[in-house]
Order: structure tokens, then sequence, then C-alpha cells
């Protein structure tokens, strides 16, 4: 799943992903995360109304997106005002409480997003291949320091019945891409008809420590 798939999916307003709403798991689970919380990374976050709702929390919201589309589309939503700076391939956009980053968040590194507290990830993991999704998790591994916090949301349904993504992500592949380095939580497994099928997806929320 290369960059031109996402790229070309934002061109031609092909997004059924993006929610309007913002996710019920992030507002009911968030106060979950116990250190102390100023800078939230979002990566792959496209134009997620999440976003504003974490920076309403009094946070700085790190947003990494590929799409300039999907990035301009939530600056326009935005009630700040921007400044803009391109260097080295990236475009950061920033105005109080968010720094947001267009560019490959595969060639990130920690001078780049500045220091995170936490990482929320609703559509991120699940919405990579197997093996883009070690890349991830290495590259995550690099970029957070011991005790930061992930909020992370999956979906885990049967594979054979439907084409990703979002992928399916259940218990067994958090624990193979994370316990190594993390302290894993289930939070909550609920039913959900997300597909409109009868697939018997389950859509689960984890608080993962940083080891």
């Amino acid at each position: 799943m290369e960059s031109e798939f996402w790229l070309e999916r934002w061109n031609e307003n092909q997004i059924g992903f993006h929610q309007t709403d913002i996710h019920p798991m992030l507002v009911k689970h968030w106060s979950a995360l116990t250190q102390p919380r100023n800078n939230v990374l979002v990566p792959l976050c496209g134009k997620s109304r999440d976003m504003h709702w974490l920076q309403h929390q009094g946070l700085e919201v790190v947003g990494s997106e590929l799409s300039e589309i999907a990035m301009s589309d939530f600056i326009e939503d935005c009630e700040a005002s921007f400044t803009s700076r391109t260097v080295a391939g990236l475009t950061s956009h920033k105005a109080v409480g968010y720094h947001l980053i267009v560019g490959d968040f595969f060639a990130l590194n920690k001078s780049q997003i500045g220091a995170v507290d936490c990482v929320y990830d609703r559509a991120a993991l699940v919405a990579l291949p197997t093996e883009m999704r070690d890349q991830y998790v290495e590259k995550l591994q690099n970029l957070l320091e011991p005790k930061t916090e992930i909020l992370l949301i999956t979906f885990a349904y049967d594979q054979s019945k439907r084409d990703g993504p979002p992928f399916s992500i259940d218990q067994q592949e958090v624990e193979r891409l994370y316990a190594s380095w993390c302290e894993i939580q289930v939070l909550e497994t609920v039913a959900t008809d997300e597909f409109g099928d009868d697939n018997g997806t389950t859509e689960s929320c984890y608080r993962l420590i940083v080891g």
C-alpha cells in the first residue's frame, strides 16, 4: 500500500474512511492515559475531527499526514491562524495548539515532531498491510520515549471475507507488534456494524505504555 494509493484516494475524494463525528472510544477512554499530557502525536491523521477534540483538551496536536488536500481541508475547518514552512520535503503548518506536518510519516525524526507525551492511533495501524505495519511500529519505537502512552483503536474481522483497508488487527496481532516494547491493556472490545455486513466485526481500544 504505497503513498500513491492514499494520494489518489484523497485526489478523487474516495474517503469513506473519514469520520465526521468524534470517535466515542476516544472520548470514553482518553482519561485512561495517566501520564502528564501536553503533546499528542496523531500519525496518518487525515482531516480527523478527533484532532479538534484533543486540542480542546489543552493539548498541542502533532498531526502527520501524507496528503496536502487532507491537511488543507482540516486547516480550513479550524478556527485558528496558521503559518507554514517547508523544509527537506516536509511542510509544517503551525497554529496555537496545532503542529501539522505534511509528508511521509516514515521520513520523520524526533527533531521534526518535537517531544510528544502520548499517541492517538485510530486510523494509522489499521490502514497498513502486514509488511508496512512492522515498519510503522519500528518508526514509532524510534520516535517515542519510555513511558509514552498510546491510545490505539483497531478492527478485527474475517479478513478472507473483505479486503482492507481498514485491515483486521486482532489482539494477537497487537501483541505481535507491541508486546516486546510496550505494556498492553485492553480497555474495551465491542461488536460493530462499521462495514455494514454480517462479518462478526469487533472494534477494540487499547492502552499501550512504552517500556
